[in-house]
């Protein structure tokens, strides 16, 4: 398969990379965006373990994985391999790793919420039920850390919808690159740990 961009425009190079990465799965590998020309992106091979990987995020799988294996971790997990190769489909995944994690930490606290609630609405109950609303302290240092963390929250879900794949977009689609995706799915990992840890240090629940 040729992706030279002369030949191809840049989202049939880049559905190409797909489909390309589809196939070295198999044999543990992927393409990854390592640069562009004239405008356009440059692939190269690399082994899958290598990918997205950044400081802290084998310690954020250890802990997710040990906190929800199936459903937390497995999005982790999507989110770090689509990085640097699908940063569409990562930041995607972003997203839908902290829903899981509020959801996890509200169904383990039977606490109730609609299938239909979005990313904001669980981030609330869930913030809510771990005593990490802004309103739930006084000490204005931790106010303004915890409503940077909500504005964050809710900024993950305002990025997915603009430039993720999650929703189509018009006839000039912005396109993240994979420093977007790596942003995005970094502060996540590193949220995701902090819900659990506080989940974890509640009343009756600390080791």
């Amino acid at each position: 398969m040729c992706a030279h961009p002369r030949t191809r425009s840049e989202p049939e190079q880049r559905g190409l990379a797909k489909k390309v990465t589809n196939v070295l799965r198999r044999d543990g590998f992927a393409l990854t965006e390592v640069g562009t020309e004239s405008g356009y992106p440059l692939f190269a091979v690399e082994p899958v373990a290598t990918l997205g990987a950044s400081p802290g995020s084998e310690e954020v799988s250890v802990v997710l994985a040990s906190f929800d294996e199936e459903g937390v971790h497995a999005a982790w997990q999507k989110a770090m391999a689509r990085k640097n190769v699908d940063p569409e489909g990562a930041i995607t995944s972003a997203r839908t790793l902290l829903e899981r994690v509020c959801k996890h930490v509200l169904d383990q606290q039977a606490i109730s919420y609609k299938s239909s609630d979005d990313l904001p609405k669980l981030w609330k109950s869930c913030s809510e039920s771990l005593n990490l609303a802004p309103s739930q302290h006084t000490l204005e240092p931790f106010k303004q850390v915890l409503g940077g963390c909500t504005s964050i929250v809710h900024g993950i879900g305002t990025i997915r919808d603009k430039i993720g794949d999650a929703h189509g977009q018009g006839r000039r689609p912005v396109k993240p690159k994979a420093r977007h995706a790596a942003l995005a799915v970094d502060f996540v990992g590193a949220m995701a740990t902090f819900i659990v840890a506080t989940y974890h240090d509640g009343p009756g629940r600390s080791e």
